[in-house]
């Protein structure tokens, strides 16, 4: 093997935990992300609610639940 496959561990020692966060790009695609799951959760509760609130079956509650999360299961295994 050629020396170029070795690690250069100097550059490894210097990492730290939230070096990453200097890179604004990063700092924004992390903000985003999070918005973008609190929003989801507030949908799914505020649906989940309304849900109960109109035909008081925990059971169609489920059923929402179920159907507002077949996306995320359908489509994340691409």
């Amino acid at each position: 093997m050629s020396n170029n496959s070795r690690i250069n561990t100097k550059n490894i020692r210097n990492l730290h935990t939230f070096d990453s966060f200097r890179n604004s790009n990063y700092r924004l695609l992390w903000g985003t992300n999070i918005s973008m799951y609190v929003s989801r959760w507030m949908q799914m509760t505020t649906l989940s609610w309304f849900v109960l609130e109109q035909t008081r079956s925990p059971f169609s509650v489920g059923l929402v639940g179920f159907f507002g999360m077949v996306p995320f299961l359908v489509l994340g295994i691409f």
